[in-house]
């Protein structure tokens, strides 16, 4: 197999946001640069054949396990790529989020106006075509 992911001995605090970091503080050990540094790691999903991490089993996981052959990888995990080939991990990060709400206001207020009809003025026959005058409303 290719190299393990990092490994920490030790409990450390730690907290995640909604982009899926996962933000660690080592505040003895020196894990990171030194006490009261910290890290930032993207928490993903694992995906069986992915050699590079790159979220998607490609041409690209098939090159690095050939040329690692024999070293790091084993028979084994090409039939891991080969049956996971063209998955991907689809992430919620990186695909577009569609807002159809935005686009049902503007429909919705493109037809107001479009129905729209003017109250407030009709036009001038006396002073000729194309004046408008404010019309009055009686008693």
């Amino acid at each position: 197999m290719l190299p393990s992911p990092l490994k920490h001995a030790r409990v450390v605090p730690f907290d995640t946001d909604n982009e899926g970091n996962l933000y660690l503080l080592d505040f003895g050990d020196n894990f990171f640069s030194g006490p009261g540094a910290g890290g930032i790691f993207r928490l993903s999903p694992v995906l069986p054949g992915d050699f590079n991490s790159d979220g998607q089993v490609d041409v690209a996981d098939y090159t690095l396990w050939r040329d690692s052959l024999g070293a790091t990888c084993t028979q084994g995990d090409y039939l891991t790529w080969r049956n996971h080939n063209g998955e991907t991990t689809g992430t919620s990060a990186e695909l577009p989020t569609p807002e159809p709400g935005a686009l049902v206001l503007l429909l919705a207020g493109a037809t107001s106006a479009a129905l729209r009809k003017p109250q407030g003025c009709q036009p001038d026959e006396q002073q000729g075509r194309g004046r408008l005058r404010r019309r009055v409303q009686g008693p």
